[in-house]
């Protein structure tokens, strides 16, 4: 599922938010001292390691993930097949199950490829009950759900789960392992060990070398910008638009702390994002910055933050930023080992 790919590389994470007005400007550091970077740095040279809404509105009940509901004959092709034991979601009276066709899946709100090469439905219309399922060879091999609603056995999304300790990385958790189905839970220790994503991997997802093409990137993109309205929505903060401008932005400082092997909210310029957003001629009443590295999904990326103690948690929550744009980068020859790079700008427009 979602678990690190790379063993032996510490995840890095910074934060940065900035509440500016006419009158004054008030900045918060989460973290950004060159003094944490450099230690950062040190850190990682020495270890060296989201239905639409006509969905929503046809949804009755709550969406199941329960090991009797996935014994039930699922119809794929014409034809029923039996769904791996606690492999499947009910979705519009309708049962999305590991294993199932391509074919007859619910119509999604977008479509897109991922770096590892498999096909993501996005039902990304309602945050409610955002749910990406992954399909690769024309058959469902991964289910993530944000979904207020959804239940596993007898964990829910918006409760809690304490029975195993998360991962300090990702916040995710192994939560069941059966023959060719896993099941993960997203993990929120800063708000009572809430649940705040389930996710079921079949052992047929092939996790192929990364490639980072223009479509990819724009999944990855999309993704980190869904889950992020989507844990939004299940604390009741509106959710935020999408900024092409500031997507450029936070793109292109992605780009170059992969391709320099760096790490940090200082561009090679030694701009910050203030001076990053007035170069692109956007204004701001708020900003705030999430910069991660050495993760490899949205997933994971969103669990980071999410159980960050350094601001993370806080700019994804942040009330008075209104927009977000996303940047994602990759560098197989980053000195760092930690490979990837994703940027989160968030800000609220003058």
């Amino acid at each position: 599922m979602t678990k690190n790919f790379k063993k032996n590389i510490l995840p890095v994470l910074l934060s940065i938010g900035i509440v500016s007005s006419a009158a004054n400007s008030a900045t918060v550091l989460a973290a950004d001292r060159s003094a944490d970077t450099a230690k950062i740095f040190g850190q990682a040279r020495d270890i060296i390691t989201k239905a639409e809404n006509n969905l929503s509105k046809q949804l009755k009940g709550k969406k199941a993930f329960s090991d009797s509901a996935a014994q039930s004959p699922v119809q794929s092709g014409g034809s029923a097949f039996q769904a791996p034991e606690g492999g499947s979601i009910q979705l519009m009276g309708t049962q999305i199950a590991l294993g199932q066709s391509e074919s007859d899946l619910p119509a999604p709100a977008s479509k897109g490829v991922s770096p590892f090469g498999v096909t993501c439905y996005n039902y990304s219309s309602d945050y409610l009950h955002y749910t990406k399922v992954s399909v690769s060879g024309g058959k469902v091999v991964g289910i993530t759900t944000f979904d207020t609603s959804a239940v596993y056995d007898s964990v829910a999304v918006g409760g809690s789960y304490s029975a195993k300790s998360p991962s300090a990385d990702t916040g995710f958790v192994s939560y069941k392992q059966m023959p060719g189905v896993s099941v993960d839970l997203g993990i929120d220790t800063a708000d009572n060990n809430k649940v705040f994503c389930i996710v079921l991997t079949s052992s047929a997802y092939s996790k192929a070398s990364e490639q980072y093409t223009n479509d990819s990137t724009a999944q990855l993109q999309r993704e980190i910008f869904d889950m992020t309205n989507a844990y939004r929505t299940q604390h009741g903060i509106s959710v935020l638009a999408w900024d092409a401008n500031v997507a450029n932005v936070a793109q292109g400082f992605a780009q170059e702390l992969a391709g320099n092997s760096t790490m940090g909210h200082t561009d090679m310029n030694g701009g910050r994002l203030k001076d990053r957003l007035a170069k692109a001629g956007i204004g701001y009443t708020a900003l705030c910055e999430n910069v991660d590295a050495g993760y490899h999904t949205a997933e994971e990326a969103l669990g980071g933050w999410i159980n960050s103690h350094e601001g993370h948690r806080e700019n994804l929550l942040n009330s008075q930023c209104t927009r977000l744009g996303v940047g994602a980068a990759y560098n197989p020859q980053d000195q760092l080992r930690c490979y990837t790079r994703f940027v989160q700008n968030f800000i609220a427009p003058l």
